[in-house]
């Protein structure tokens, strides 16, 4: 095994994926059927972020699934009618949880070996509840680009400025919402403190004039 610390070991990754490398990836508890009597009651499930490279080749790989020998259906078929774009977005589901759906414990090994496992082992519904599940977590994780409205922006954004967001919350969100709240909060910091600063008052004090012995 390669130590990276040896110094006789050149790291060749560009800075990006030196500063991204060893992060880790987010990981939600899946318990969704735990207490139901479900067939899934009772197996450990988790789901984990996916980048988005793995967003795009599953788009990809959905669409080579759907138009291909097996299921033979045309683009202008999953794009331009509604059930074809039914067809696409689960089989979409399908691909994404095929990755994201994993053990809960390190290293999080995925579920299913593959798309094709994991659609013999789920029927339709269940792919669907476990994604509104996925969906929801992603948005917890990034609210700013899920807020509809810039009130539901300003509303995270105080409450991030107030400390009434938990710890706990604050290290379940991504990255780039930190990086947008902070960048906005200092913004605002600055707003203020330039507004204050013309709200003052000038100062009044003049220097003391010596009085004259004469």
């Amino acid at each position: 095994m390669i130590d990276p610390n040896d110094p006789h070991v050149k790291d060749t990754r560009s800075p990006l994926a030196k500063a991204l490398g060893d992060r880790g990836i987010a990981v939600h508890i899946l318990d969704l059927y735990d207490g139901t009597g479900h067939d899934l009651d009772g197996i450990p499930m988790a789901l984990r972020t996916v980048s988005n490279a793995i967003r795009v080749k599953a788009t990809a790989d959905a669409l080579r699934f759907l138009t291909g020998p097996q299921c033979g259906m045309t683009e202008e078929y999953l794009y331009g009618t509604d059930s074809g774009r039914g067809e696409m977005n689960l089989e979409l589901m399908v691909q994404l949880l095929a990755v994201a759906l994993v053990e809960p414990a390190p290293p999080h090994r995925p579920i299913a070996k593959d798309a094709d496992t994991l659609r013999q082992l789920l029927d339709a519904t269940e792919i669907q509840q476990i994604f509104d599940v996925y969906g929801d977590w992603l948005a917890e994780r990034n609210p700013l680009s899920h807020a509809k409205s810039m009130e539901e922006v300003d509303a995270v954004l105080a409450a991030l400025g107030k400390g009434t967001i938990p710890a706990s919350r604050l290290t379940s969100f991504d990255s780039s919402t930190l990086r947008s709240a902070l960048a906005s909060l200092a913004v605002r910091l600055a707003r203020l403190t330039s507004s204050s600063s013309l709200l003052s008052p000038p100062s009044t004090d003049t220097a003391e004039t010596p009085t004259s012995d004469d």
